[in-house]
C-alpha cells in the first residue's frame, strides 16, 4: 500500500470558483505526480468519506499522514489553521501557491512551490514537485519556525541547557532567514533598502547571541565578502558566510558544529 497524503486547500461551497481551482491544482498537478511518486490517491477534507466528525477526521489526517500538500493560495485562514497544525507536528509538508501572488512573512523560511495552469508552467510545477516529494521521504524531522518556537519555550525547563541553546540559535537563524527572503526577496545584502534589513538581522543575532553567554563584542558587515557576518567574539574575527546560516536553517550544518565554528 502507498503512503498516505492529505490536500490542505480552500475548498468553498459546490460549483464556487474556490472549488473548481481547488479541483484542478488537485486534478491536474497534485494528484499525477503523487500517483508516480507511488502515493496514494490524496484526501481533501470533502472528500473524507468515513462517518464521524470531519473536523476529527482532518485533523488526524493532518498528524498522521505521510505528507500533507497545502496550496495557500488566497490567503485563507483555515489552510494556514490546518498547516499549522503539520508544522509542529515536525513531518513533511509542501507549500504550494499560484504564481503572482506573495508568500506570507510567517512561512517565508520554508520553500514554497509556485505554479500556473499553462503547460509550460503546469509542467515545471510538477517537475519540482516530484524533487520536492522524494526529498520528503527521507523520514527526517521537518522543522519550522513553530516548532522551534516549541522547542525555545520548553528550553527554560529542560535539564538539557546545550539543548536549549541550540533551540535559541535555531529560532535566531528562522528569524533571520524570514527577514530576508520576506523583506528583501533576491536581493543582494547592502544594496537599497535590504541595508535596513540586514542592521536589523545583525541585532537580533547579537542579541540571541549574549543571551546564550557567547562574548560578542560587535557584528558587523565584512569588506571583502559582502554576502557574510563578522562576529567580534573575545579576542577574535569570526566571518560567517550567508550560506553558512542558510545551510544551518536546511540542516545541511548541524547546529553543534555551528556552535563549535564560532568558538562558542
Amino acid at each position: 500500500m502507498g503512503k498516505t497524503c492529505f490536500f490542505v486547500s480552500r475548498i468553498g461551497d459546490p460549483d464556487s470558483p474556490e472549488r473548481e481551482f481547488s479541483d484542478k491544482v488537485l486534478k491536474y498537478i497534485v494528484a499525477p505526480v503523487l500517483d508516480k511518486c507511488g502515493y496514494q490517491t490524496p484526501v481533501r477534507a470533502d472528500r473524507i468519506t468515513q462517518p464521524g466528525v470531519i473536523t476529527t477526521q482532518v485533523f488526524t489526517h493532518l498528524w498522521n499522514d505521510d505528507l500533507v500538500i497545502a496550496d495557500l493560495t488566497g490567503r485563507n485562514p483555515n489552510v494556514f489553521y490546518e498547516l499549522a497544525v503539520r508544522h509542529i507536528r515536525r513531518k513533511p509538508f509542501i507549500h504550494l501557491i499560484q504564481e503572482g501572488e506573495g508568500i506570507p512573512f510567517d512561512i517565508a523560511p520554508n520553500r514554497t512551490l509556485t505554479f500556473g495552469f499553462d503547460i509550460e508552467k503546469a509542467e515545471q510545477a510538477k517537475t519540482a514537485l516530484e524533487a520536492m516529494i522524494t526529498a520528503a521521504d527521507d523520514d527526517r524531522a521537518t522543522e519550522t519556525p513553530l516548532s522551534l518556537a516549541v522547542d525555545f519555550s520548553t528550553a527554560g525547563v529542560s535539564a538539557n541547557p546545550l539543548g536549549g541553546g541550540i533551540a535559541q540559535i535555531l529560532s535566531a537563524v528562522q528569524e533571520i532567514k524570514g527577514a530576508v527572503q520576506g523583506q528583501v526577496a533576491q536581493r543582494p545584502w547592502g544594496h537599497g533598502r535590504s541595508r535596513l534589513v540586514r542592521d536589523v538581522v545583525m541585532e537580533r543575532l547579537s542579541d540571541k547571541l549574549r543571551e546564550l553567554g557567547v562574548p560578542v563584542k560587535s557584528l558587523g558587515m565584512p569588506v571583502e565578502t559582502p554576502g557574510g557576518i563578522t562576529i567580534e567574539c573575545g579576542d577574535r574575527k569570526i566571518e560567517i558566510p550567508i550560506g553558512d546560516a542558510a545551510d544551518l536553517v536546511d540542516g545541511i550544518i548541524k547546529p553543534l558544529e555551528f556552535l563549535k565554528r564560532i568558538g562558542a
